[in-house]
């Protein structure tokens, strides 16, 4: 069974199956053969419907707060963590049933959930799990704590822009690259060279502008007390770097605003023109303030 193997490669605190179509000896035969002893279902009406929801009661304590043909409403405690609220939905294909299945759930929202529950609180890490094979059902794994982050090794090579704007990228390049390999061979090692001159040399471009301001503030504090030779050379070159750091974050934005744009299209055209007016507003110094407030 498919399914006895997600269960044994996620080991999930909760598995919930959707329109069974099964008979619930069938059910009870099901859930005699998975790891998860915490049971509650939801029949088939024929062939239509039916909900499985399975639990590690060794983990967590599950209370089922309301059984429905379309769902079942669940409270779940998993030790001194706070307990929240787990709803397992089946929309019926009917729109009649659909529309009464929204009263339910609208019933619930408006009833003692909301009271003692406070805000809801959405899961928002939904993760594919295997491909859908005998089904068109395909399943989905909700992470409750986020994702786990990807290897490095796994992440994708993106060149960036910013880094043509950097004064030593393009003997850097021509000190690292190989003639020698293959131009496929050559690409992947120039790239993770890059990534490496990124990390030492390049550094992250918000740490950089927020220790260059920092830096020039700092001077500034000084100077207005007492001049000392050299500092106002220093503010000067640290300015320099500064206006080179934003350059280098307009290019990023840019360039992330159109990688956006090619996968979604034109219909974000407008949103990407006013976060760039946005952008430009911020970096644009529109008075100064002295000590005295004026």
């Amino acid at each position: 069974m498919r399914f006895r193997d997600l269960i044994k490669r996620h080991k999930p605190l909760i598995f919930v199956i959707l329109e069974t179509r099964v008979s619930p000896s069938r059910a009870k035969l099901v859930h005699s053969r998975v790891s998860l002893r915490g049971r509650h279902t939801v029949e088939a009406e024929g062939f239509s419907g039916g909900i499985w929801f399975f639990w590690d009661s060794d983990i967590i304590q599950v209370t089922i707060l309301k059984s429905h043909a379309q769902f079942i409403h669940a409270r779940v405690k998993q030790g001194d963590e706070p307990e929240w609220l787990f709803t397992a939905i089946y929309g019926s294909p009917n729109r009649q049933k659909r529309a009464e299945l929204l009263v339910e759930l609208t019933e619930i929202e408006a009833g003692d959930s909301r009271k003692h529950w406070g805000p809801t609180q959405v899961a928002r890490m939904f993760d594919p799990a295997p491909p859908r094979l005998n089904s068109d059902h395909a399943p989905l794994l909700i992470r409750l704590n986020g994702n786990p982050p990807p290897a490095s090794e796994l992440r994708p090579f993106r060149f960036q822009a910013a880094w043509l704007q950097h004064p030593t990228f393009n003997a850097f390049v021509h000190e690292k690259w190989s003639n020698n390999n293959h131009i496929t061979e050559a690409l992947e090692a120039m790239g993770k060279q890059c990534l490496t001159w990124n990390k030492s040399i390049f550094e992250n471009i918000f740490a950089r502008k927020k220790r260059l301001e920092a830096r020039i503030e700092g001077i500034q504090r000084i100077l207005r007390d007492q001049f000392i030779p050299g500092l106002g050379k220093l503010e000067k070159n640290l300015k320099a770097q500064l206006d080179l750091t934003l350059q280098q974050e307009e290019t990023l934005w840019f360039q992330k605003s159109r990688e956006k744009w090619i996968v979604q299209g034109d219909r974000k055209t407008k949103y990407f023109h006013t976060a760039t007016l946005v952008r430009r507003r911020r970096n644009k110094i529109e008075g100064l303030m002295n000590a005295m407030g004026v």
